[in-house]
């Protein structure tokens, strides 16, 4: 066996690994990130550094990775901070060299697929246990509801957009698996996170749209069942239980603009993010960095005009904001490039593309919408497993977007591409 295949298949592994295991067991993400970081030393090989050429769509996101790290160090370098905060958005840097390596040896795609389904699974037995076994109130409650939401989520919609892969292979079992990969959606379901939940739409939109064109569905017809397909969804959505919390969210932000019940899940987000956009307009282009900003929110509670339970928060709940507070528009137009980047590239690719790039497109495009939602009521990507879930997966799909179009461009008629290979 040479030194590429050897390669791919441990990647293979340490990626499938990765996808099915990180969440459903706790912590368990450690280890398969060590084992992919561990995958540098093929680095060695002159035959793996002669297999690297970089498309456009790599180098972009070099760069993009490259940015988000450099708002972080630069809040760093000018307030003073501690080295410790870049604990977490460093684990973005150390996946920086994945892309190269993902571009030299290309990943068993088939295994791929399958891991993304077996993960989307997985995380439905999970919240399942969690809720009709431990009697929990929310599935994910032991990781973070709404981070569990967002990785299930875009779990499953990139395991459903992938699945039309098989239709040429494995047509009988497209719509058993189809069932199967959209496991993670219920389980994002099941932990009442309105902030990833609202994105199901979004996605089942994305992928309706997908699997019509793939499957040749006339004009009317694809409207009727878009259309069907959403408003099924946002019906579904609109009489379970998580109804109650959209109302109880709409009240208490009533409340909060009237002065009262500011102690509330939205009553103290409104705070922070109150208290951020103040932050961010005394020092709008570089902010005012992590210490200074808790200052400040910690001097605006003493004074009266907040609720005491702020003080246990050390950031506002909102990726956008809470970035602008601390490194300005700098740092915001960083986490912007970062969350925004596979929507944008998924969906040109789509559009320019051809037909047999599209499920790894609206794969892509899916999976970043789900994150830069779920981002605007929480710091996912702020969390362990939230910055190497996102990061990881970033860094696969594009790589697999990439490989796919390469493909498409050394064999034009598509006839050879290897979508399950």
């Amino acid at each position: 066996m040479d030194i590429l295949a050897l390669a791919r298949y441990y990647l293979t592994a340490a990626t499938c690994g990765l996808i099915v295991f990180s969440v459903t067991f706790q912590n368990s993400y450690n280890i398969f990130f060590a084992l992919i970081l561990f995958s540098y030393i093929f680095f060695i090989s002159p035959k793996v550094r002669q297999n690297i050429h970089l498309s456009c769509f790599e180098i972009s996101l070099i760069i993009i990775l490259s940015l988000y790290i450099a708002a972080f160090i630069l809040e760093v370098f000018l307030f003073g901070e501690k080295a410790r905060l870049l604990d977490k958005p460093a684990k973005a840097l150390l996946l920086i060299p994945l892309i190269p390596i993902l571009n030299a040896v290309r990943l068993e795609y088939r295994y791929i697929v399958t891991a993304f389904t077996i993960s989307s699974v997985a995380l439905l037995l999970m919240a399942g246990y969690e809720i009709y076994i431990l009697d929990y109130d929310r599935a994910g409650r032991d990781i973070n509801p709404i981070q569990f939401s967002a990785i299930a989520i875009s779990i499953a919609s990139v395991a459903l957009a992938l699945a039309i892969t098989t239709r040429n292979t494995k047509k009988a079992f497209l719509i058993p698996l189809v069932c199967l990969a959209a496991g993670g959606l219920w389980a994002g379901f099941l932990s009442q996170s309105k902030g990833s939940i609202i994105a199901i739409p979004i996605i089942l939109f994305l992928i309706g749209c997908l699997y019509l064109s793939e499957l040749k569905v006339s004009k009317i017809k694809a409207a009727v069942y878009v259309s069907l397909l959403i408003t099924l969804s946002t019906t579904a959505l609109y009489n379970s239980s998580i109804k109650e919390r959209f109302q109880k969210s709409i009240e208490n932000t009533l409340a909060f603009n009237e002065g009262s019940r500011t102690n509330t899940s939205s009553g103290i987000r409104l705070g922070q993010l109150k208290i951020a956009l103040e932050a961010g307009q005394q020092s709008p282009l570089l902010g005012m960095g992590y210490s200074d900003f808790n200052s400040y929110k910690d001097q605006q509670v003493l004074a009266g005009r907040y609720g005491q339970e702020l003080l246990k928060f050390d950031n506002s709940h909102n990726t956008y904001v809470n970035s602008f507070a601390r490194r300005g528009l700098v740092g915001l137009l960083a986490v912007i490039l970062f969350l925004g980047f596979p929507i944008y590239l998924g969906i040109q690719t789509w559009k320019k593309a051809p037909k047999e790039v599209a499920p790894y497109a609206v794969a892509l495009s899916a999976f970043g919408c789900v994150f830069f939602i779920a981002n605007i009521t929480q710091e996912v990507i702020f969390l362990n497993t939230g910055i190497i879930m996102y990061t990881g997966l970033l860094v696969i799909l594009t790589s697999m977007l990439a490989e796919r179009i390469k493909a498409c461009e050394s064999d034009p008629s598509g006839a050879q591409l290897p979508s399950n290979q």
